[in-house]
């Protein structure tokens, strides 16, 4: 399917002048297949709708026209036709391993298909021993791995979860449904309530309908596990930016000697964002499967810079003095809101991956071999 369509593109190539808008890559650049996958993904967007004057088809959907299915004898036989096949996820490819070797024109690619959805129209005929079975109509399904397997023995164990996250990653911007994954972008807080008391902070509030905008865009910068007998693990991650709106109220609050009291809504932006989450989870057993939940998560959070935005309905000149103080002084303020943020985020997390790996049987994420 998708393979046909790169080599189509190949033959095209080789007979015809290269267009402006295909990257070339140079034999003797020392990293010649990091060059080339480069160049696959600048050419994505033509490849998803085709490239008529190569001659290349689009790939989504990719149109298969008919697939035939035939066996037998031996006691049962088989006939099956689907015409009309369509297949939906194949431009969401991702190249995993290429290696080439320019001297024999060869090129080895792994490629991994995180999901593909197809439909068509069948018609089928099939007979064991005497009971025969005819049918035709409309044919629907999907080929996923919404989160793939590592060996929980593999000496590279967090490449391996690296890889499996960089999978999922595309579907964790509208969620995952079947297996209980909220979406990342938004991500949703329907309530949140703070209370902390320190020398310069005292804050009371309840958050409400707190929606966080750019949460997708993270990367993992660090990761570390142990499963020794046990799950421990410390990941490090950064968020270019993140947009948070929310609906607020605080009572009997203040930052240093402002009043920060209030009812309303919120909208703020921070960048340069970088979290260090550590924790540890256990197994546990529910109907007889095993599952992983966690027990204590630990966040240190730094924000880079911040901006606020305040529509107060109670005290609306109050305010705006509160978000300019803000705005003039985003790390003072921050500093003092860190261990109160670090607590909050740790207690988001720990709710996250509980209610992700409370769906998920463990022996479907690590594998044990035989």
């Amino acid at each position: 399917m998708l393979t046909t369509a790169v080599i189509l593109l190949a033959l095209q190539l080789a007979t015809a002048e290269i267009p402006p808008y295909i990257k070339v890559c140079q034999r003797s650049d020392p990293n010649v297949d990091k060059c080339i996958i480069n160049s696959v993904e600048e050419l994505r967007p033509k490849m998803i709708k085709g490239i008529p004057e190569l001659d290349v088809p689009g790939i989504e959907p990719l149109s298969l026209g008919q697939i035939a299915l035939a066996r037998g004898p031996q006691g049962a036989k088989l006939t099956a036709v689907v015409n009309d096949v369509k297949v939906r996820g194949p431009s969401n490819f991702i190249i995993q391993e290429l290696k080439s070797d320019l001297d024999r024109n060869r090129f080895d690619f792994k490629l991994l298909l995180p999901r593909l959805d197809f439909a068509g129209k069948y018609k089928m005929d099939i007979q064991v021993l005497l009971l025969r079975l005819q049918g035709k109509g409309n044919i629907t399904g999907s080929f996923t791995d919404d989160f793939p397997q590592c060996k929980r023995n593999d000496p590279e164990l967090d490449k391996c979860i690296l890889k499996a996250v960089d999978v999922v990653k595309p579907r964790l911007l509208n969620g995952i449904p079947e297996v209980n994954v909220p979406a990342l972008d938004p991500f949703n807080v329907p309530t949140l309530k703070l209370d902390r008391t320190a020398s310069n902070l005292r804050l009371k509030a309840t958050i409400k309908n707190m929606k966080a905008f750019g949460g997708s865009n993270f990367k993992i910068e660090k990761m570390k596990l142990n499963l020794n007998n046990k799950y421990v693990g410390e990941v490090k991650l950064t968020i270019p930016q993140l947009e948070v709106t929310a609906e607020y109220d605080v009572r009997g609050s203040r930052i240093l000697t402002l009043d920060i009291s209030g009812k309303g809504k919120f909208r703020s932006n921070f960048t340069g964002i970088t979290v260090v989450a550590k924790g540890s989870a256990k197994p546990i057993v529910k109907d007889g499967v095993e599952y992983l939940q966690a027990e204590k998560m630990i966040t240190k959070l730094r924000i880079g810079n911040g901006q606020v935005f305040i529509d107060d309905t109670e005290r609306p000149v109050a305010a705006s003095s509160a978000a300019a103080f803000f705005n003039a002084s985003p790390s003072v303020v921050l500093d003092i809101l860190n261990p109160l943020i670090e607590e909050s985020s740790a207690a988001i997390f720990k709710a996250f991956f509980n209610k992700i790996f409370g769906t998920i049987p463990l022996n479907e994420i690590l594998v044990v071999d035989a």
